[in-house]
């Protein structure tokens, strides 16, 4: 594993599991309406440290999608296995022929972006593009993070309609994470990936949602995948979770699913009981959420830094002393996460996680709720 910024946190964890494969469910590639960009050797770097492959799929564009989904498809030909091409497809510009062209072409699924491309699961075309996937044996991944309502009725109706098509439900599905985990058992081939930041928002994914339907992924290179390996890596243990679902988690599953196979049922959501809480580090994590919102909307952090250092001053005998010395470290790091708050992302994952030791100290063993 190459060294990085994030390696004194993110190494402890990878030689806890031992994780054979990585194999990444989110990344983009191409020039987004936002001006994001990612070259295919910028994206291939930032899988490095992990080793790992990765979904890829165009950005968001406006001219139609024909050519950026053939420049995927290049870039995979190209990169040794390491890249597995999706098509995107918009349901309002003629998505039956643009999914059935690249899936020929070996595109292995599709991705669908309700925020970007303005629709809703309700869309007259969605069970035709899901026809389309059911005919290729391919995957389907769905936005499910910010600037939607709930998918809800719509998205299960179509995934119960159309059963062998696996279904992803991208950024811990945040969209529809309230009432999605009670409703699972009625679409077995729905699945959630962890491209998110908020180390509650992943507790919460692992904690209700069989370890079975979850797959690892990072939204690069909106997020390093060293940095969202580390929060679903460490929120696996806080909830309990053993080797063999944090091995199908990093990749395993997702593996059997583009192979056409049945996904490997782990067992139940191991529910809440493993996870320890703080009053003292759920505080920091207040305080960074509001620093963190801060910074995304473009306004001052130090407020919100300031009381999360000042929160972060625990006395050197206190049990969560360690803990707190490594999530202040983390607010000093720089140039990871998105516009270098990834600092900030690490130190509310420690603070939310407190229950697993800090990584310094970190056992090759599995049970951790002595610590706090």
């Amino acid at each position: 594993m190459p060294t990085s910024s994030l390696t004194p946190y993110l190494r402890p964890l990878i030689d806890r599991f031992a994780v054979p494969t990585v194999l990444d469910a989110h990344t983009h590639l191409g020039c987004d309406v936002d001006g994001t960009a990612c070259s295919a050797e910028r994206l291939l770097a930032l899988l490095d440290p992990l080793q790992a492959r990765a979904v890829t799929f165009p950005f968001c564009v406006r001219e139609g999608y024909r050519t950026a989904n053939v420049a995927v498809l290049d870039v995979a030909r190209a990169a040794d296995g390491r890249i597995v091409p999706f098509c995107r497809v918009d349901p309002d510009d003629d998505p039956v022929a643009e999914a059935r062209r690249a899936l020929r072409a070996g595109a292995r699924g599709i991705k669908l972006h309700p925020h970007s491309e303005r629709f809703t699961f309700a869309h007259p075309r969605i069970h035709d593009i899901l026809a389309v996937a059911a005919d290729a044996g391919a995957v389907v991944l769905v936005h499910a993070g910010v600037g939607i309502e709930p998918l809800g009725g719509p998205l299960l109706r179509a995934a119960q309609s159309h059963p062998g098509v696996p279904i992803i439900l991208a950024h811990a599905a945040v969209s529809d994470l309230a009432w999605l985990p009670e409703a699972l058992d009625e679409a077995p081939n729905l699945f959630v990936d962890t491209s998110w930041w908020s180390a509650y928002d992943v507790l919460t994914l692992f904690a209700r949602v069989p370890p079975g339907r979850i797959l690892f992924a990072s939204d690069a290179p909106y997020f390093e995948p060293e940095l969202t390996a580390l929060v679903a890596l460490r929120c696996a243990l806080a909830v309990g979770l053993d080797d063999a679902a944090v091995t199908s988690i990093m990749g395993e599953q997702l593996d059997r699913l583009l192979a056409g196979l049945a996904p490997q049922d782990l067992g139940p959501a191991p529910g809440e009981a493993a996870i320890v809480r703080d009053l003292r580090t759920d505080r920091v994590v207040g305080y960074l959420a509001t620093a963190f919102g801060c910074a995304l909307a473009g306004g001052p952090v130090d407020q919100g830094l300031g009381l999360a250092r000042a929160a972060l001053a625990l006395p050197d005998d206190d049990p969560l002393a360690g803990l707190a010395s490594a999530a202040r470290d983390a607010l000093d790091l720089t140039g990871c996460g998105p516009r270098g708050l990834g600092g900030l992302v690490i130190a509310s994952l420690l603070c939310a996680t407190p229950g697993v030791p800090a990584p310094s100290t970190l056992p090759k063993e599995s049970s951790y709720a002595s610590t706090a």
